[in-house]
């Protein structure tokens, strides 16, 4: 697995991480779950966790485990060349696709909570010491998948 497929997977994981919290729900569930609705909630929870700030601490993290050499071109290239409105574009159709309003709101109500915000900032941190297990478990099933082919 290359650096860039592990960033990518950080990424998409950091997206879709969801938690609820009661004295949210009551409100929304008045609002109906239409595209439309989970959209404008989507939007609500982008401006909570910018893609852009997640692609840059992602990048930053994932650099770690470069040689020292190319970490500093490997974010220079992560900052440049990703196309941030593409992504945010992405992001939001998939949420609209996958989750409901109110699972929306939750993640939206949970990162902006004081425990959220911190969260955010650790959750780096947090899969900088277990994306070596991911990395090591993948390669584990690939080299057992290649085998099972011979």
């Amino acid at each position: 697995m290359t650096k860039l497929k592990f960033f990518l997977f950080f990424l998409i994981l950091s997206l879709t991480m969801a938690c609820t919290e009661d004295r949210r729900i009551e409100r929304v569930q008045s609002l109906p779950d239409t595209q439309e609705n989970r959209m404008t909630v989507a939007k609500r929870y982008a401006a909570v966790m910018p893609i852009e700030e997640m692609v840059r601490d992602s990048a930053q993290m994932v650099a770690q485990s470069i040689a020292e050499k190319d970490r500093e071109k490997f974010v220079e290239l992560m900052s440049n060349d990703f196309e941030i409105k593409e992504l945010e574009r992405g992001a939001l159709d998939s949420m609209v696709k996958h989750f409901t309003v109110r699972e929306l709101d939750a993640l939206t109500t949970f990162y902006s909570s004081p425990e959220g915000q911190s969260v955010k900032k650790k959750f780096g941190e947090y899969m900088a010491d277990i994306m070596p297990l991911i990395e090591q478990e993948m390669l584990k099933a690939l080299k057992h998948m290649q085998e099972e082919k011979e």
